[in-house]
């Protein structure tokens, strides 16, 4: 193993993946090898397994699974962008109607002050 590192050149930036080539290249690959590298692999299904009914039900489960959270993940953020959108047309809305009761008052009170003026 420390052959196999000593032809690569070692980059301190990709040291670590020089090191799991090497150790998988020596040992050969397992699962229980790449979990003791700190990795979680989930190792490949055999043959047998692959043609369990139960195993097919499941892994099309699993997919139908994530196309389904894909397609929530996506209509959560169309809803955030409806609702972003939505504060946005109300902050118009209070504004305008903020300025018109300004518009209100202040016209009530020059209305008030030319009445008291001609009495």
């Amino acid at each position: 193993m420390l052959e196999r590192l000593d032809e690569t050149e070692v980059n301190t930036e990709n040291n670590n993946e020089k090191c799991n080539a090497a150790f998988k290249e020596v040992l050969g690959y397992k699962a229980g090898y790449a979990t003791g590298l700190g990795h979680s692999v989930i190792p490949e299904a055999s043959i047998a397994l692959r043609k369990n009914r139960d195993y097919v039900r499941i892994v099309e489960e699993n997919e139908r699974n994530k196309n389904e959270a894909h397609m929530y993940k996506s209509q959560l953020e169309v809803l955030r962008d409806e609702l972003h959108s939505f504060k946005n047309q109300f902050k118009d809305y209070q504004s305008t109607m903020n300025n018109r009761v300004a518009d209100l008052e202040c016209n009530q009170r020059e209305s008030h002050q030319e009445t008291n003026m001609d009495a």
